[in-house]
């Protein structure tokens, strides 16, 4: 049985796997996880005109994001009317958008390194939003345990499953707003252009 969650409105084609599998307890769990990142193209000759092109051309309110889905799978056995669930595994599919300065190497120094610093502070507050869903992952894999889990039949242990995994999606959304109002959507880490 498998169950994919969609965590936000933008549609994810899958890109290249970057990130392995990450250990998530001492017994031989993982999160398998899968990194894409995309750009939007900007322009201008100076800062000002950057940033105000940056406005329109981003497809969404903010100069950078990420979209997240967590999926899990299950297996289950059935064996004296009861089913136990057998196997369960989380997988993570994590999409970065950036802005692209076009021209960036023609840029005065002044810009570039404006710039750079920029886009380094960007990606700082977006690996924050990567914690929060591999944290969810990672308690999803905790809270669900092989062999120990069982119901009557079927239906009742998947809906049980799916039941915690949303929870545990519903609380990190909320980690999620919680992490931008703290950082303002990156400026107190210095995402600021």
């Amino acid at each position: 049985m498998k169950k994919r969650l969609k965590l936000t409105a933008f549609a994810c084609v899958l890109g290249i796997m970057t990130g392995v599998y990450s250990a998530v307890t001492p017994s031989s769990r993982m999160v398998a996880k899968i990194e894409r990142t995309d750009y939007y193209e900007v322009s201008g000759k100076t800062l000002p005109e950057i940033k105000d092109n940056m406005k329109t051309s981003r497809p969404k309110d903010y100069d950078a994001w990420t979209d997240w889905y967590v999926n899990w799978n299950y297996e289950f056995y059935m064996a004296k009317d009861r089913c136990t669930l057998r196997s369960f595994d989380v997988s993570l599919a994590i999409r970065y958008t950036y802005p692209f300065l076009i021209d960036a190497d023609k840029k005065s120094k002044k810009i570039k390194e404006r710039w750079e610093e920029y886009i380094e502070n960007l990606q700082t507050h977006e690996t924050g939003h990567t914690a929060i869903a591999l944290d969810a992952a990672y308690a999803m894999l905790s809270k669900i345990q092989v062999d120990t889990m069982q119901d009557e039949n079927r239906e009742k242990l998947k809906a049980k499953i799916d039941k915690i995994c949303n929870e545990i999606i519903e609380q990190h959304l909320k980690k999620e707003i919680e992490y931008d109002k703290k950082t303002d959507h990156g400026r107190t880490q210095g995402a600021r252009l």
